[in-house]
């Protein structure tokens, strides 16, 4: 559940970037700069996801180790 949790939030990071994009900008070429690079944009939401995903395990790994040492 860490994992997905990662995954969700770098997700989550990638979807409002583009929407501050298209809030914040002219439309138009906005729209016609995404068109050109979707590619571009699936592939960055992949290693997002890949990133959110390792970081949620790392993060379960650790409370595993913090948790066996605190009961040792």
């Amino acid at each position: 559940s860490s994992a997905v949790a990662g995954v969700l939030m770098f997700v989550g990071a990638f979807i409002l970037a583009v929407l501050w994009g298209l809030i914040f900008s002219n439309h138009s070429g906005f729209l016609y700069n995404v068109s050109q690079s979707w590619i571009a944009l699936v592939l960055l939401l992949g290693v997002f996801s890949l990133i959110g995903c390792l970081r949620g395990m790392l993060d379960a790994w650790l409370y595993q180790q913090l948790k066996g040492k605190a009961i040792r």
